[in-house]
């Protein structure tokens, strides 16, 4: 792929603001265009840091999920049980997925993420395993 891709990244904790450091490595493969976490001292961080609009930072996951897509793809670095929820509130959007591990300690719920029907990627990541 020769392109940039564009990120909205839900959960700016340590996972999410990993990743999105790996612009810094890669600025003309990536770009982190939207942030949401609860924290709103985090979204501030992350809005200064990658220089994203006002407009695309949100104060949950959800609230970003609501409004159309703003990127190619979106990180669910949110906490473990809220996953799936999330994942398929970006699946719904259009969005390809990197969804932090694990997918959800509920066999039900990782279930009915893989059952979902999209021709969209969904990557998890194990990245330190």
């Amino acid at each position: 792929m020769n392109r940039q891709i564009t990120l909205a990244i839900a959960g700016f904790g340590d996972r999410g603001s990993t990743y999105a450091s790996m612009q810094a490595l890669f600025p003309d493969r990536m770009k982190v265009v939207a942030v949401a976490d609860l924290d709103p001292e985090k979204v501030e961080r992350a809005r200064i840091q990658y220089h994203i609009p006002k407009e695309n930072c949100f104060s949950s996951a959800e609230a970003l999920f609501e409004r159309e897509q703003l990127a190619d793809a979106a990180i669910v670095a949110t906490m473990d049980r809220q996953h799936v929820a999330h994942g398929t509130l970006a699946l719904q959007k259009g969005y390809h997925l990197l969804l932090e591990k694990p997918i959800s300690p509920d066999l039900v719920e990782c279930n009915r993420l893989l059952n979902m029907q999209t021709d969209r990627y969904v990557v998890v990541c194990h990245v330190l395993r």
